[in-house]
């Protein structure tokens, strides 16, 4: 567990269309990895903070010892019931730098997954893969990140938003894509 005095957050808000999205990062230099991860469940109850659309999202933070980060990894699940799960991860190994400093508050943006659709061998529509329009909504979510976290309210905070056009990653776009 990592001391609260002397860790810094890291966070985001993560959703989409997906039955779950996640997004991989780790320490530079280790391979251990951790996850910030949401999967809405209005079966089993599990909650989501924000509503667009059709989509649900949550706020999701890491309390993380001081140094340099970064994401390396994203997945896409989908549960289709009878017809079966599928998982998508992005086809490129990618390492996208953050920093997390002590006692402070380090945003990433905001990840909406979206379906990429394809069709089946008879014509169905069918999801293929995915990908996550990143946008800033710091506002929103640190209002709701301090609804769940109150030692926030004494954290510097930065702004570290994965810029899409500048890592030029299928799976980061800064808009829905067509069709």
């Amino acid at each position: 567990m990592t001391d609260q005095g002397s860790s810094g957050m890291v966070f985001c808000s993560i959703g989409g269309n997906f039955s779950s999205q996640s997004l991989y990062f780790r320490a530079v230099g280790s391979t251990s990895e951790g996850r910030l991860y949401h999967a809405p469940d209005e079966v089993f109850g599990t909650s989501y903070d924000i509503k667009e659309g059709r989509s649900q999202a949550g706020i999701l933070f890491a309390r993380l010892p001081p140094g340099d980060y970064e994401l390396v990894d994203v997945q896409f699940f989908e549960n289709r019931a009878q017809f079966g799960t599928t998982t998508y991860k992005s086809k490129e190994k990618f390492s996208i730098p953050f920093k997390v400093t002590a006692n402070e508050v380090t945003y990433l943006g905001s990840f909406m997954s979206q379906k990429m659709m394809g069709k089946t061998l008879i014509g169905l529509p069918r999801s293929v893969g995915g990908y996550f329009v990143v946008s800033d909504q710091f506002d929103r979510d640190f209002a709701l990140l301090k609804t769940k976290d109150a030692s926030v309210e004494t954290m510097s905070s930065n702004k570290m938003i994965l810029d899409p056009d500048a890592v030029q990653l299928p799976v980061f776009q800064s808009k829905v894509l067509p069709p």
